[in-house]
């Protein structure tokens, strides 16, 4: 008995990295919004002085660069995600077959 083996494709494998993409650019976004607003604070604030100024700017300071560092896991994370949900809808559009098969032969008759 024979076996012929081989994989059926339903659909063609799709590249699905335009996703990632798409999130990176409102991760950017934000990321842009968010040192617009910092930068708009900074300048109001630099004409004033004292200690409550000072822990106002530094606050902002540590909150803009844990911000940055959210967006760049977030964007690194989405990327890493997209990938795995591709390989994960290509393994989905393909088939294993296996074919089993006698093979049968005709006796001459001499």
């Amino acid at each position: 008995m024979g076996i012929y083996t081989t994989d059926y494709r339903f659909l063609s494998d799709k590249d699905l990295l335009h996703k990632s993409t798409l999130m990176n650019n409102l991760f950017e976004e934000n990321l842009n919004l968010h040192m617009q607003l910092n930068d708009s604070i900074n300048s109001e604030l630099k004409a004033s002085k004292g200690m409550l100024i000072d822990e106002i700017l530094k606050k902002l300071q540590e909150k803009t660069k844990r911000h940055k560092s959210l967006i760049t896991d977030a964007k690194t994370k989405g990327y890493f995600q997209t990938i795995v949900f591709e390989y994960c809808i290509n393994e989905m559009n393909k088939q294993n077959i296996h074919i089993y098969y006698e093979v049968i032969e005709k006796m001459k008759k001499s």
